[in-house]
């Protein structure tokens, strides 16, 4: 995709398994709901998102895994199955939570 086209929001295309996704940007009605994910979900390093902390309940756990995966979910509006985010690596989530977020930095 060319650059032109990420900078006017046409998206960012990834494909799993022979099948082509496009990513795009937050919409600003979605940052309210995407604000308060966020804050439920570790951006500084994805993985840290799988490991379950000594003094953390299984539902604290659940919800952050859950969450990410919901961000995922909105950076594609919703046309990618979860199956299918599942096998995204982790450079490509951060890579896609990036340009959904327009921010170098999470």
């Amino acid at each position: 995709m060319s650059e032109l086209s990420e900078v006017f929001a046409k998206g960012k295309k990834y494909t799993v398994d022979g099948v082509e996704y496009e990513a795009k940007p937050a919409m600003l009605k979605d940052m309210e709901e995407v604000g308060e994910l966020l804050g439920k979900v570790i951006t500084t390093d994805i993985a840290l998102n799988f490991i379950k902390f000594k003094d953390e309940d299984n539902k604290t756990y659940e919800a952050r895994k859950k969450t990410l995966y919901e961000l995922i979910k909105k950076a594609f509006r919703g046309t990618m199955p979860l199956e299918q985010i599942k096998k995204l690596d982790l450079a490509e989530v951060e890579e896609i939570l990036s340009f959904f977020l327009r921010t170098k930095r999470l």
